[in-house]
C-alpha cells in the first residue's frame, strides 16, 4: 500500500471517530437539554447546535483525495446521527450508559493519534436533521428572544405541579421534537429554574385590622354608655315635676331603687343602688314617710332626701267587699281617715295612664266613669296621705289582675274590657257563689244574643243601683230621673252604660268563661236564697211561685 494511501485510510479513521465523538456527545446532553419550543412554528424541529468553544478545531487541511474517500463515509455517518436522534426519544438510561462508556473508549484511541487539522474553510457534511456547519453564525439573540417565551410556558406549566419531581419526569419525556439541545454554550452556567413561591395573604394585616375595628366599636360602646350613665346620674334632661310619695316602713337599700323605679325619679335602678353601696348607704339611713322628690335632680341629692328624718305616718287597713260602689268606697276610706271621699272621687276617675286603660272607652253619661276598676282587696293606707297616692296603689293592684291569660279571655269573648267589667257586676250583684255566677253570667249571656226575643235584661241589681247609690250621691230621687234609663235594665236595652259595682275576680271569670246552659231565666228565693232557672217564660212563672212571689 502506497503512503497516499495510509494518509487516506488515517484520514478516514479519524473522521470516523469525530463523528462518534460527536454522536456520543450529543447523547450524554440529553439530561442537561435546554427545553424551547419555538411559538407559532409551523413544525417543532430538533436543534442540535455544536459549541464552538468545546468543539476541537481541525487545523489540518485534508486534500482533494481525501474528498473521495470521506464522501464514501456519508451514509454511515447519517446512519449514525439517524441512531442518535431516534435514541434522544426512547433511550434509555442503560443504553445511555453503554454508548457513553463506548464513546469514552473511542475517544481516548483518538488522543492517542496525531491529528491533522482541517481548515476553516472546510465544512463538515450536512445533514437533514442535524447541522454541524460551524460556518452559520451561531445567533445568541435570537435564542435570547426565543428562550422567555418558553420558559415563561414552563414557568406556568411547572406552577401545576404539586411535586418537582413529577415535573421533571414529564419534560424528560417529551418527544424529541420538542427539545432544543443546546450544545453551543455548555460552559456558560444553566438557567436554574427558581420555583415561583405562590404569595400568601398578609393575614397579620387583615387580624390588625379586625382588632382595630374591635378596639374601636369597644371604645365607642364605652363611650355611649359613660355618657348616658353621667346624664343619669346629674339628671340632665330629665322632668322638673314634682312627685309625692310613700316610702313604706321597712324600706331598704335593696327596694328603694325599684320603688324611685316605679314612681319615675330614676330610670337605673341597678346604677342608683351602685352609688348607694359607694357611699355607705345603709337600711338606717332610709327613712319611711311621705316625701316629694324630682327626675331632675341628682342621686347624691335622692340620697340625701331620703336619709333625712321625716314625719312618721300612721297606717291603717282597710277591706273593700266585692260588689262594693265606688262612692260607699270614697266613704269607707274617709271613714278611715286616709283622705276625703271628694278628692278619691276625682282622683280616681281620672286616666292614671295605666295599661288597663289605655284601651277604655268611657262614657261622659255615665254617673263614675271608672266605676267597676276599683278591685276589692284588703289595702294598707297611710293617714292623711294623698288621694293621687291612695288611687295609685288601688289601680296598680287592678292593673296586676288584668294579667296577659285574661286579657286573651277577655279578647275571645267578643266583649271589650269594659263590657266585661259591667256584666260581671251584675253577675256579682245577683249571685252569691261561684257555681251561682256562671250560672247567672249564662242567662245574661243568652239574652244578649238573642236581643229580639229578649231587649231587656231585666236585672234587679241595676234598678236599685240607681235608687240607691246613685240617689244617695246626687242627694234625692228626683234627680236620677234621667239615669233610669242609663242603668236601669228594665228600661234600658241590653247592658248600662256603666257597672253598676266593683266586682271580684269570680264575678269577672264566670263572665269570661260561663257555664253551658239553655237558661234564659232565673229567680231567687228571698228566704233561703235558692235559685231557680228556667228556659221558657212559663217555666220561670212557675219558679217565681216556688221562690214566694
Amino acid at each position: 500500500m502506497s503512503e497516499r494511501d495510509n494518509d487516506l485510510d488515517r484520514l478516514f479513521n479519524e473522521s470516523l471517530s469525530k463523528l462518534n465523538k460527536l454522536s456520543s456527545e450529543t447523547v450524554a446532553d440529553l439530561s442537561e437539554v435546554t427545553f424551547s419550543t419555538k411559538p407559532n412554528s409551523e413544525e417543532s424541529k430538533t436543534v442540535v447546535d455544536i459549541q464552538k468553544e468545546e468543539s476541537t478545531p481541525i487545523q489540518t487541511e485534508i486534500s482533494k483525495e481525501a474528498d473521495a474517500v470521506v464522501s464514501d463515509t456519508d451514509n454511515e455517518s447519517e446512519d449514525i446521527i439517524e441512531v442518535s436522534d431516534v435514541q434522544s426519544e426512547e433511550i434509555s438510561d442503560e443504553d445511555v450508559l453503554e454508548e457513553t462508556s463506548a464513546s469514552d473508549n473511542i475517544s481516548e484511541d483518538l488522543d492517542e493519534e496525531p491529528v491533522e487539522e482541517f481548515s476553516d474553510d472546510d465544512s463538515e457534511p450536512e445533514d437533514d436533521e442535524i447541522d454541524f456547519d460551524e460556518s452559520e453564525e451561531y445567533d445568541e439573540d435570537a435564542e435570547e428572544e426565543y428562550e422567555p417565551e418558553f420558559e415563561e410556558e414552563l414557568d406556568e406549566e411547572y406552577d401545576d405541579y404539586d411535586d418537582e419531581e413529577e415535573f421533571v419526569e414529564e419534560y424528560t419525556e417529551v418527544p424529541a421534537q420538542r427539545l432544543q439541545f443546546n450544545i453551543h454554550n455548555e460552559d456558560k452556567p444553566k438557567k436554574r429554574r427558581r420555583k415561583k413561591k405562590k404569595v400568601k395573604p398578609n393575614n397579620s394585616i387583615l387580624v390588625g385590622t379586625v382588632v382595630t375595628v374591635i378596639v374601636i366599636a369597644i371604645s365607642f360602646i364605652l363611650s355611649f354608655l359613660t355618657i348616658q350613665l353621667g346624664v343619669e346620674y346629674m339628671g340632665f334632661s330629665k322632668s322638673e315635676e314634682s312627685i309625692t310619695f310613700d316610702i313604706p316602713e321597712g324600706t331598704t337599700t335593696a327596694t328603694i331603687g325599684d320603688l324611685l323605679y316605679q314612681k319615675g325619679i330614676i330610670n337605673n335602678p341597678t346604677l342608683f343602688k351602685f352609688v348607694m353601696k359607694v357611699q355607705k348607704v345603709s337600711d338606717a339611713n332610709i327613712y319611711p314617710g311621705e316625701i316629694t322628690l324630682s327626675p331632675n335632680m341628682t342621686y347624691p341629692s335622692i340620697i340625701q332626701a331620703f336619709s333625712k328624718s321625716r314625719k312618721v305616718y300612721e297606717t291603717v287597713t282597710v277591706t273593700f267587699t266585692e260588689g262594693i260602689s265606688l262612692y260607699k268606697a270614697a266613704k269607707l276610706l274617709e271613714e278611715k281617715e286616709v283622705c276625703t271621699a271628694a278628692d278619691f272621687l276625682t282622683a280616681f276617675n281620672k286616666n292614671s295612664g295605666f295599661d288597663f286603660e289605655k284601651n277604655l272607652t268611657l262614657s261622659e253619661q255615665s254617673f263614675y266613669k271608672m266605676e267597676g276598676f276599683f278591685f276589692p282587696d284588703t289595702y294598707e293606707f297611710y293617714k292623711d296621705d294623698s288621694a293621687e297616692n291612695v288611687v295609685s296603689k288601688i289601680k296598680t293592684n287592678f292593673n296586676n289582675k288584668m294579667s296577659d291569660e285574661v286579657m286573651t279571655l277577655v279578647e275571645q269573648s267578643g266583649l271589650s274590657l269594659y263590657e266585661v267589667i259591667t256584666l260581671a257586676s251584675i253577675v256579682q250583684a245577683e249571685a252569691d257563689t261561684k257555681e251561682n255566677m256562671e250560672l247567672v253570667a249564662s242567662v245574661f249571656l243568652n239574652r244578649l244574643a238573642f236581643t229580639e226575643q229578649f231587649p231587656h235584661l231585666e236585672s234587679d241589681a241595676t234598678y236599685f243601683y240607681v235608687r240607691n247609690t246613685i240617689s244617695s250621691a246626687v242627694g234625692g230621687m228626683d234627680k236620677v230621673s234621667d239615669y233610669e234609663y242609663l242603668y236601669d235594665t228594665y228600661s234600658c236595652f241590653g247592658l248600662p252604660i256603666g257597672a253598676i259595682g266593683n266586682p271580684g275576680m269570680d264575678a269577672i271569670m264566670a263572665v269570661l268563661k260561663p257555664a253551658t246552659s239553655n237558661y234564659c231565666f232565673f229567680v231567687t228565693d228571698s228566704k233561703t236564697g235558692e235559685f231557680y232557672y228556667a228556659e221558657t217564660l212559663e217555666e220561670h212563672n212557675a219558679n217565681c211561685k216556688k221562690a214566694g212571689y
